[in-house]
């Protein structure tokens, strides 16, 4: 008696589907490998030659840029006092 016999298959067939779901795991493994050292790139480009307190006083910035932004924006509706849905008519321009 051979495992043949008793998985109702021919081994040749097992082997064979192992060793394709080898080739696509590597195949995954190498994709996996282009897409980190990708981002390690990009990680190392933004960091440049940044510490942690630079880094702070950009983002602090960035975020006063952006409530200037807001402030300026005459766009923005803010009304006084809550709007009743029945008039929302009112407030849509």
């Amino acid at each position: 008696m051979s495992i043949s016999d008793y998985l109702g298959i021919d081994l040749e067939y097992i082997v064979w589907g192992l060793a394709g779901s080898v080739v696509v795991l590597l195949f995954i493994l190498f994709i996996n490998f282009c897409m980190i050292a990708k981002l390690k790139k990009k990680y190392k480009k933004f960091m440049g030659d940044t510490d942690a307190k630079s880094l702070e006083e950009k983002i602090v910035e960035r975020l006063e840029q952006l409530d200037d932004l807001v402030d300026a924006d005459g766009y923005i509706f803010k009304p006084s006092t809550p709007i009743d849905i029945s008039n929302v008519d009112e407030y849509i321009q």
